[in-house]
C-alpha cells in the first residue's frame, strides 16, 4: 500500500513548468504549449534546473570520452560487428537551420507571445524533469543513465493507450505494460526515477498528455507489480510532494488532488494520516490544510463519509476537515411538526402534480396563475427549483429526468441572467453539504441551456464566494466546468463541421457523377427508319434522373447543414469571447480591490520578512535545506503558517489566473487585443504577470 513506509532524504530540485509560486508569476507570455518560469519566493523556493538540452549535451560528452560504453542501452549489434565493419557507409545529408537577421527587429509584446505561442504547439516538450528524490536514491548510475531510461519509460507509456486498440483487452494491455515497465534492460534499479517521470508527465504544464486516469492505472499495476518497492517510492514522492505545497501551481495541486484520492481508493483509503494531523493546527487557509481538506472531499465522493471517518481514526483530529454528511437541505420538509406555510403547501401540490404526471405547460400556469401573483418571481422560483431538485435528490438519474421533462418550467421563471444567478444560489443552497452534487447540478442545468456560463461566472464571482476562493476548490470546480463546457462545445462543431465538409465533397462529387451519367445516357440517339430515337430505355432514363436528383438534394441538404453548424461555430465563438472578457473583468474587478493593499507596488514580501521585487525575476534563490535523517525541511517542519489570510487570497486567485489562461490559450490569444486594449492595460502588474504566462518578458 502507498503509506508502507517512510521514505527518508527528500531532497527538491523542482522543474519549473511544475512549481509554480500563484502569488509571484513572472512577466511571460500567455500559456504557451510548456511553462519555464520559476517564481521565487524567500529562501525556500528550490534554485533553477539547468537547460535540459545543456544537461543531456554534457553528458554526452562525457559518454564521449568514456568510448560510448553505457550499461543501459543493449548492444545487439556486437554480434554483427564483423559484417558492419565491411558494410557500406553512408552519409547524412547536412542539416541547415534557418539564418537569422544580424539585428532583428524587436516584436511587440502581443506578436512576440503569439509567435512563442505558435512554435510551443508546433515543438512541445515530451518531458519536463520533476526531482523529487535525492541522487543518493539513484544507485550505480552513468551521466546518461537518466536520459536513456527517461526514454524507455515513456516510450512504453503511450503503448498503455494504444493497445486496448490493438488488442481489445484494456486490462491485458495494462497488465503487459506494467511488465516492461517494470523489465528494463538495465542493470541498476529505477524505481525512483521511473516515479519521478510519471509524476513529471502527471503534472506537466500547460496540460498533461493524458488524463488522470492513465497515471492512477498505471501507478496501481506498478504497486501491484512490484509491491515491495514501488508502494513506498510513491509514499515518498507524495511526501516530497506534500512538502512543497505551499509553492506548487494551483493547476498542479488540483491534479494532485484527484489522483492521490483516487489512488487511495484503490488501496482501502489507506493512508497514515497521523503524519499530516498538524494541519489541523494551521489557519484554515493554509495550503497544507486546504490539501488535506479537499482529499478528504474527493475521497468521500468516491466512498461514503462514514468510510473515510474510519479511515482516519489514526488522526481523528482531521474529522474537523471532513466535509459535511452529505444529504439535501429541502426548504419545505413537513416532518416533525413543523409548521406549515403556504409555501410549503404549494410545494406539496407541486409534488403532488409532478408524480402525477402533470406535464410542463400544466406546472408552468399554475404557477403563474397561483404563486406568482400573490408572492411575486422570487417565491416561485423557491418553491419550483427546491420541489424539482428535492424530486430529482435520489440520483443522478433523478434529477437528469426532472430537469428533461419539466426544464421548460425552470426556464419560463429564468428569462434573463439575474434569474439565472438566483436559480444557482437555490442549487447551491439546496446542495450546501454535498459541493459534488451542488456541481453536477449546475452543470446538467448548463448541458439544457436552463442557465448560461455568463451566468455561472457572475455566481462564481459574488461576494460570497469570493471569500472562499482560498478555502475550497468548489467554486473553482463550478468555473472551470462552465468553461470547459463551453470551450467543448466550440470543438465538437469544429469536428462536426469537418465530417460535414468532407460529405459535402463527396455528395457534389456524387450529385456531378450521376447527372453526367444521365445527361450522356440522354445524349444517346441511334437511327431507326433513317430517324433519330432515343437509345436508352425510358425505365432506365426514369432511374438515372432520380438518381441524379436525389443526389442533388443530398448535395443540397448536406450543405444546408454545414451552413447551419458554421453559424453556430460563429455564435459560439462570439459566446466564447464574451465568456472569457467576462470572466477576466471579474478577476481583474475581485483582484483591484485587494491586490494593492497587500503587494503595494508590486513587491512580494516572503512569509519570512524577507522581500522579492516582483519586476525582477533574477533566480537568485537559495536551496531548502534539507534534513537527510528524515526527510522534512529544517526550516519549514511543522511550524505555523505566517501568511496572512489577504496574502493567501491574492495567491490563490491569481494562481487560478493563471491555471486558466495555461489552460485555454489557443481561444484566448485570438482575442488577446480586445482584453489587453480594455481591461490588462492598466491592472496591477502581478495580475498581469499571471495572465502572461510563459517565457519572462525582458
Amino acid at each position: 500500500m502507498i503509506g508502507a513506509s517512510t521514505v527518508g532524504g527528500s531532497s527538491w530540485a523542482a522543474s519549473p513548468s511544475i512549481i509554480l509560486v500563484a502569488s509571484h508569476p513572472p512577466v511571460s507570455h500567455l500559456g504557451g504549449g510548456s511553462s519555464t518560469a520559476c517564481g521565487a519566493l524567500g529562501p525556500n523556493t528550490p534554485p533553477a534546473s539547468p537547460d535540459f538540452l545543456e544537461d543531456l549535451w554534457d553528458r554526452i560528452q562525457d559518454l564521449t570520452n568514456s568510448g560510448w560504453k553505457v550499461d543501459s542501452v543493449p548492444r545487439p549489434h556486437l554480434q554483427f560487428e564483423a559484417q558492419l565493419v565491411v558494410g557500406k557507409s553512408h552519409d547524412f545529408v547536412p542539416v541547415c537551420c534557418p539564418e537569422q537577421p544580424p539585428n532583428p527587429p524587436l516584436p511587440s509584446t502581443i506578436l512576440y507571445g503569439k509567435e512563442k505561442h505558435v512554435a510551443d504547439l508546433k515543438y512541445p516538450r515530451r518531458l519536463r524533469r520533476l526531482n523529487i528524490f535525492p541522487a543518493s536514491k539513484v544507485e550505480n548510475m552513468q551521466p546518461i543513465d537518466r536520459f536513456v531510461v527517461e526514454e524507455y519509460l515513456l516510450d512504453i507509456f503511450f503503448p498503455l493507450i494504444i493497445f486496448p486498440i490493438i488488442f481489445d483487452s484494456w486490462k491485458a494491455s495494462r497488465k503487459e505494460c506494467a511488465a516492461y515497465l517494470v523489465g528494463l534492460p538495465v542493470p541498476f534499479r529505477y524505481e525512483y526515477l521511473m516515479a519521478e517521470t510519471i509524476f513529471s508527465q502527471l503534472l506537466l504544464l500547460p496540460q498533461a498528455p493524458f488524463k488522470s486516469l492513465y497515471y492512477t492505472l498505471v501507478i496501481i499495476d506498478l504497486c501491484k507489480a512490484l509491491p515491495g518497492a514501488f508502494p513506498s517510492v510513491v509514499a515518498g514522492a507524495v511526501r516530497a510532494l506534500f512538502e512543497r505545497i505551499l509553492d506548487m501551481d494551483m493547476e498542479c495541486r488540483t491534479r494532485l488532488i484527484l489522483w492521490f484520492s483516487h489512488h487511495l481508493s484503490n488501496f482501502q483509503f489507506f493512508w497514515p494520516w497521523e503524519e499530516w494531523a498538524h494541519v489541523i493546527d494551521l489557519p484554515k487557509w493554509a495550503p497544507e490544510r486546504v490539501f488535506v481538506q479537499e482529499v478528504l472531499e474527493r475521497e468521500v465522493r468516491l466512498s461514503y463519509w462514514e468510510k473515510i471517518k474510519q479511515s482516519i481514526d489514526n488522526a481523528s483530529s482531521l474529522e474537523d476537515l471532513l466535509p459535511p454528511r452529505s444529504g439535501p437541505c429541502f426548504k419545505y420538509v413537513t416532518e416533525d411538526k413543523q409548521e406549515m406555510t403556504e409555501c410549503h403547501t404549494f410545494s406539496l401540490e407541486l409534488n403532488s402534480m409532478v408524480k402525477g404526471r402533470k406535464s410542463a405547460r400544466e406546472i408552468s400556469m399554475w404557477v403563474e396563475e397561483k404563486i406568482i401573483p400573490r408572492h411575486g418571481l422570487r417565491v416561485a422560483l423557491e418553491v419550483v427549483i427546491q420541489t424539482l431538485l428535492d424530486i430529482g435528490s435520489k440520483s443522478f438519474t433523478h434529477l437528469t429526468t426532472v430537469l428533461e421533462r419539466y426544464g421548460q418550467v425552470i426556464a419560463g421563471l429564468c428569462s434573463d441572467q439575474e434569474k439565472h444567478v438566483m436559480l444557482i444560489d437555490e442549487v447551491s443552497l439546496f446542495w450546501k453539504n454535498s459541493t459534488q452534487m451542488t456541481a453536477v447540478a449546475i452543470d446538467r442545468m448548463m448541458a439544457y441551456r436552463l442557465v448560461s456560463n455568463l451566468a455561472i461566472v457572475a455566481w462564481v464571482f459574488s461576494p460570497a464566494n469570493v471569500d472562499k476562493f482560498h478555502l475550497s476548490d468548489c467554486p473553482w470546480e463550478i468555473l472551470t466546468n462552465a468553461v470547459n463546457k463551453t470551450y467543448n462545445r466550440i470543438s465538437d462543431l469544429r469536428k462536426e463541421i469537418s465530417l460535414l465538409e468532407k460529405s459535402v465533397t463527396s455528395a457534389e462529387l456524387s450529385a456531378l457523377a450521376a447527372t453526367r451519367e444521365f445527361e450522356v445516357a440522354e445524349s444517346k440517339l441511334e437511327v431507326v427508319n433513317g430517324e433519330p430515337v432515343q437509345a436508352e430505355k425510358p425505365g432506365r432514363l426514369k432511374r438515372l434522373k432520380a438518381f441524379a436528383e436525389k443526389a442533388k438534394e443530398e448535395s443540397t441538404s448536406l450543405s444546408e447543414s454545414l451552413e447551419a453548424k458554421e453559424a453556430l461555430l460563429a455564435r459560439a465563438f462570439e459566446e466564447n469571447k464574451v465568456l472569457f472578457y467576462s470572466l477576466y473583468k471579474n478577476f481583474a474587478n475581485v483582484l483591484v480591490e485587494r491586490l494593492p493593499q497587500v503587494y503595494g507596488n508590486g513587491r512580494v514580501h516572503d512569509s519570512n520578512g524577507g522581500v522579492d521585487e516582483v519586476a525582477n525575476d533574477s533566480g537568485d534563490t537559495s536551496k531548502m535545506q534539507v534534513d537527510q535523517d528524515n526527510g522534512k525541511s529544517k526550516d519549514r517542519g511543522h511550524q505555523s503558517y505566517k501568511v496572512g489570510e489577504q496574502e493567501q487570497w491574492c495567491r490563490s486567485t491569481l494562481g487560478y489566473v493563471k491555471a486558466f489562461s495555461r489552460q485555454y490559450a489557443d481561444e484566448i490569444w485570438v482575442h488577446i487585443d480586445k482584453l489587453e486594449s480594455e481591461i490588462f492595460g492598466g491592472v496591477h502588474p502581478l495580475f498581469r504577470r499571471a495572465v502572461y504566462s510563459g517565457h519572462v518578458l525582458q
